[in-house]
Parts: C-alpha cells; structure tokens; sequence
C-alpha cells in the first residue's frame, strides 16, 4: 500500500509538469485513480527525449503496462517513447483551427516577420537578433515583431539596443486576446522560427493557417512538416544562414506567396482539428481491438 501510495503521488507530481495545452488522449483501467491526469499528459511528451529522467524505471514500465496506447505529437517523441521501453506508441500531430485565421491579409511596407512564443534559450531569438543586424547591414528594409515573453525578454531588448535594432524589433508582448494574436499573424509578411530545439511547432501550423511563409530552423519536429516546398529550411544556430533565408523571402513576394500557399493548403488537409480528431478516434479503435474492450 504504501508503495501504490508513493506512486500516486508520483504521477500527480510529474502531472503537474505538463501544462493543459500538451494534453493528449490516452486510455487505460480505470481504477488506477490517480492516471488519467498523468497518463493523458504524458501522451504528447515533445519534451520526453531520451536522457530526460522524468520517470523512474519501475514507474516507467509500471505505466507500459497499464496504457492501451500514447500518442506523440512529433516523431522525435515517439522513438524516444519507444527507446524508453513504451511499445504502443503513435503519432497524432497537433492541429490549428483554420477557419480562425481565413481574415484577409494586408502585405505591409516594410516587411514583417513575425515570431509568436516563449522568450526562452530554446527558441534561439538571440540568434534572430544577430540576423536581423545582418540583414539590416544589407541595407534591407524590414521589421520584426516578437510576440510573447520569458525569462530572456529583458536581455533580449538589451541586445536588441546594442545591435542598433531599436526601430527594427518590436517587443509586443503577451497579447491580452487571442483575436490580437490572429491579427498579428495577419499583419505580417512571414513567420520566423529560429529555435535550437523544437518539438511539433503549433506556431508553424498557425503561420500556414494564415498564408504565411515560414522561415525555420531545421530541428526536431520542424522536419516532420516542413520541406523545401512549403518553408525555408536553415541550420540551427547559424544567423548567417537565417540572415540569407530571411534575405531571400524578402526579394521574392512570388516565393512567399507560393510557400503560404502551399502551407495553408497543408494545414487544411492534415492539421485541421477535425483531421487531428480522426487519427485519435483510429487510436482508440486500434487500442480498444489489441485488448479486446
């Protein structure tokens, strides 16, 4: 009893890590009280790689065996699922509400790439910054928007300063409403993603959604959706490389067209909701006829 009890706590601990956007569903016995919560959180691990201890081994195979089925939102997520010793892996992407960012675009003057998200090591804007100056250097003109904020908002302004971006990057913040973030997506010219590490980008498909280009690192689930012809593909940590691929969206207005085009048509095909939905409802059936309930 006691050790049932410590793993109860176990699980409501590591559910506590995950936040209600990375949920997913999952299925397993009822009368384990304390899995729903852990186990559905569990079922979209992108920040489950291999040599991240979030389970202790015995917890680990304790929930292989009682899970009918996880789903991974990116593949990278998956074969680390599956390195860890969970065998009824799938992956189910994330999906976007199309229809909530159809508005009509308006193509600004200058140009503006946009980034929507945490201002954190991970998502590379140091190195956005440096590419910026670079293009700057060009003589291009263009502007930068960076929505969101994190633990490196401040001394990304500062570096902002220091570079001479002041009338170049914009720090917009959090938006108080989701209408403003679709606005914002709908404002701009381009979507830039230059992350070190990445899982399955939401903010790619939102981008598509609204007939953005997209200009991305080309890290872990990035790959998984984007190819050379729907986005502009780079190196991680190379700012010359982002400056170039920034560069060339820019000088060519038939290009993004085309790579918005051919997003927006991805989305509404594969990452819709309703798409998303279907793949689940195959999961549960799959899972539902190898145990026979």
């Amino acid at each position: 009893m006691a050790k049932d009890r410590d793993f109860a706590a176990y699980l409501r601990e590591l559910a506590g890590q995950f936040s209600e956007e990375s949920m997913a569903a999952i299925d397993f016995d009822e009368a384990v009280s304390a899995l729903p919560i852990a186990a559905a959180r569990l079922a979209t691990l992108e920040t489950l790689a291999a040599d991240q201890a979030l389970l202790r081994d015995d917890y680990e195979r304790r929930i292989a065996g009682m899970v009918k089925a996880i789903a991974a939102v990116d593949r990278g997520a998956e074969a680390a699922l599956r390195a860890r010793g969970f065998p009824r892996v799938a992956h189910v992407p994330n999906g976007v509400d199309a229809d909530e960012f159809a508005g009509p675009r308006a193509e600004p003057d200058p140009a503006v790439f946009l980034f929507a998200g945490r201002h954190e090591p991970q998502k590379g804007l140091d190195i956005l910054l440096v590419a910026a100056a670079l293009l700057r250097d060009e003589g291009a003109a263009f502007r930068i928007v960076l929505l969101g904020d994190g633990s490196l908002t401040h001394d990304l302004k500062r570096q902002a300063h220091n570079l001479g971006l002041d009338h170049v990057v914009t720090f917009a913040g959090r938006l108080p409403d989701r209408a403003d973030v679709v606005r914002a997506y709908l404002a701009a010219s381009a979507f830039v993603l230059p992350s070190r590490f990445e899982g399955f980008p939401v903010t790619v498909l939102e981008a598509w959604a609204a007939g953005l280009p997209v200009v991305a690192s080309a890290v872990g689930g990035v790959v998984d959706v984007c190819t050379e012809g729907n986005a502009v593909l780079v190196p991680p940590r190379n700012p010359q490389a982002l400056a170039k691929a920034m560069a060339g969206v820019l000088a060519d207005p038939g290009l993004r067209r085309r790579l918005g085009d051919a997003g927006r048509s991805l989305v509404r095909e594969r990452y819709t909701w309703d798409a998303v939905a279907s793949r689940y409802s195959r999961l549960y059936e799959e899972a539902g006829a190898a145990t026979g309930r």
